[in-house]
């Protein structure tokens, strides 16, 4: 047993070994014997698919998390970039280049991950501004809101 109390600040590599440990030895000798023996009816046929399909599950999920790790970084880090060079603007040059530098190094990564967060909160909410000055200048040109109705 295993003392989890306190916080949860584990590495990935200790995750990654704890799943293993709990894994890898669960009644593998019943699992193999199950595999292994030769089969007489068709639940035991449909038995031995449900293991083998549940095996190849369990892979296929470890593995697809692993490389999911690995990778989203990356994706989230392409897609600003792709963003950035469908709508140029000269303030998308410090995401390329936040970009650029969060793909090439992998020790900065909270870092990157922060300016570029930052960085784009304060694009959205000065877009916001503009556009809001812009509508409220609007308005007053038009005169939207100021009517006379005496003449109806």
């Amino acid at each position: 047993q295993r003392d989890f109390s306190g916080p949860a600040n584990g590495t990935l590599t200790e995750i990654h070994a704890y799943a293993r440990e709990n894994t890898d030895n669960v009644s593998k000798t019943h699992t193999d014997q199950i595999l292994n023996c030769e089969t007489k009816t068709w639940l035991e046929k449909l038995y031995k698919k449900y293991f083998r399909t549940n095996r190849f599950y369990k892979q296929l999920i470890y593995y697809g998390w692993r490389i999911a790790e690995l990778h989203t970084f990356k994706l989230v880090l392409f897609i600003v970039a792709l963003t950035c060079a469908f709508k140029v603007c000269a303030f998308n040059v410090i995401l390329i280049i936040l970009a650029t530098i969060g793909l090439i190094t992998s020790r900065f990564r909270k870092l990157i991950n922060l300016l570029t967060l930052t960085a784009t909160g304060i694009y959205i909410l000065a877009s916001m501004c503009y556009q809001l000055e812009i509508a409220k200048q609007h308005i007053i040109e038009k005169n939207f809101f100021v009517r006379n109705c005496s003449q109806v």
